[in-house]
């Protein structure tokens, strides 16, 4: 009898093992299963969360390329500043040389001119080269002469409407009036 009940007994072990080890791979399973959900929520959390951070990486990378060509044409316009400044204002003296026939430019303030009789504009008083004849009358502005007789004209008279000069002209001082400025 105690042979029988040892074989039950270890029959019933066998199967209750098996039992237990079902069970065991069961709740296994169904760890793996609520696992893999849990990663595929999170994956498709992070995945929303990439989207959103290229969207906003996208908005950024935009507003950088729009300041930077604001700032380049910012820095463009400077720089057309800054040369008109030199160009008008050279607060370097020039150099002397020992030329006998030295020619120098006073700076005045702006005045306006008129043109005793037709003259002729060139476009500049060192090496003077003819541009056009101006009539007699014609007023214009200027705030440059030179010591032998020139005067630059910086902006003139169109319809009685002023316009700066866009190239450099000359017209001798023989041929001007200043006229009495309205300040």
């Amino acid at each position: 009898m105690k042979r029988v009940f040892f074989i039950f007994f270890l029959y019933a072990t066998t199967i209750n093992a098996t039992d237990i080890e079902l069970h065991r791979v069961s709740v296994m399973v169904d760890d793996i299963k609520e696992l893999r959900e849990h990663y595929e929520k999170a994956l498709q959390e992070e995945q929303q969360k990439n989207e959103t951070l290229q969207k906003k990486l996208n908005m950024a990378l935009e507003a950088v390329k729009s300041l930077r060509s604001q700032i380049k044409s910012e820095i463009s316009s400077q720089k057309v500043c800054q040369k008109l400044i030199v160009k008008e204002e050279n607060s370097f003296p020039k150099l002397k040389t020992e030329a006998k026939d030295e020619q120098k430019i006073i700076v005045f303030k702006a005045a306006p001119f008129r043109l005793k009789n037709n003259a002729k504009i060139y476009n500049n008083f060192e090496n003077p080269k003819y541009i056009t004849t101006w009539d007699a009358g014609r007023s214009f502005t200027s705030n440059q002469k030179t010591t032998n007789g020139w005067v630059k004209i910086t902006g003139y008279f169109i319809d009685r409407v002023w316009q700066p000069a866009t190239q450099d002209l000359w017209v001798e001082e023989k041929n001007v009036i200043q006229r009495e400025s309205s300040d």
